[in-house]
């Protein structure tokens, strides 16, 4: 690259340059093409910059604590599973769901009426 940049940059032929540096003249018209296709590639915005490190620690260290929040999660929510059982539980408000057994229980009861408390499953 440095080959091109000077070639570029100074009036020289590529013959004369190519001499100077000891390479054949049909190197540097390869590295030439590829020098001119990238630059032309990045004017346009096609290339894809590579993150500095002062980028990408950041990120690694937000990813791992975000790594650390799911796999607390997961923890937790097995566990409410396990301690659970076979129970119903509504995780989106405190208040226990009754079961079916009970409520129809509480119908019943309800409709003879006799007092009965519904049992509730909770944790």
């Amino acid at each position: 690259m440095r080959i091109v940049i000077e070639r570029l940059r100074s009036e020289q032929s590529v013959c004369e340059r190519c001499r100077l540096e000891g390479i054949a003249a049909k190197l540097y018209d390869h590295w030439s093409k590829h020098f001119l296709e990238a630059v032309k590639k990045q004017l346009a915005g096609d290339t894809v910059r590579e993150a500095t490190s002062g980028e990408v620690k950041p990120l690694r260290s937000e990813n791992h604590e975000l790594k650390v929040v799911v796999a607390e999660i997961t923890i937790a929510n097995r566990l409410v599973k396990k301690s659970c059982g076979s129970c119903r539980v509504n995780l989106s408000s405190t208040t226990p769901i009754t079961s079916p057994a009970s409520q129809r229980e509480s119908q019943t009861h309800a409709a003879t009426g006799s007092p009965s408390t519904p049992s509730t499953y909770g944790l």
